[in-house]
């Protein structure tokens, strides 16, 4: 049953963080062009800065889940690198849970915002772009952390029973 949740935990995350290198790949066409346009035909792109920002919500959150499936976020052990490797166990099952449960909010929350936003059809200042879509992204992102957390304490309570 956990082979099956971290194949499938595993596969989304993948997906997601190659829409996320999709939207850098587009994001940074879109800079080149605005910059060759601001500079060579001082013309710059209308709403670069907009859409920029709407595109680096689609970066960051596609590619939280597969950066934590790969243990690739930043953790600072100078406080645990002591301690017995039992209780750096229950410290990591600790964290996983209390991500788990803060990134769950957060998805939750996006998901209630963006059928908020939806329903009001709240557009962005200068382009009218719709900002439902991006919330929606947020909370997929945070959802899949989320799960990638929620894996991560199983795989601590299996390490600590069997230690």
């Amino acid at each position: 049953m956990l082979h099956f949740l971290v194949k499938i935990t595993d596969g989304f995350s993948r997906y997601l963080s190659y829409a996320g290198g999709l939207v850098l790949f587009v994001l940074m066409l879109l800079t080149a062009a605005d910059v060759t346009g601001r500079y060579l035909f001082d013309a710059p792109l209308m709403g670069t800065y907009e859409v920029t920002k709407f595109m680096m919500v689609c970066l960051i959150f596609c590619a939280l889940a597969y950066t934590q499936s790969r243990k690739g976020h930043v953790a600072v052990d100078i406080f645990v690198s002591g301690f017995s490797p039992k209780h750096r166990i229950i410290i990591d099952l600790i964290n996983h849970v209390i991500s788990s449960m803060v990134l769950g909010a957060i998805a939750w929350k996006s998901f209630e915002r963006g059928f908020e936003v939806m329903a009001t059809k709240e557009c962005s200042g200068t382009l009218q772009i719709p900002v439902y879509p991006f919330l929606f992204v947020v909370a997929l992102g945070s959802a899949a952390l989320c799960v990638e957390f929620l894996k991560d304490s199983i795989m601590d309570l299996r390490r600590n029973t069997h230690s």
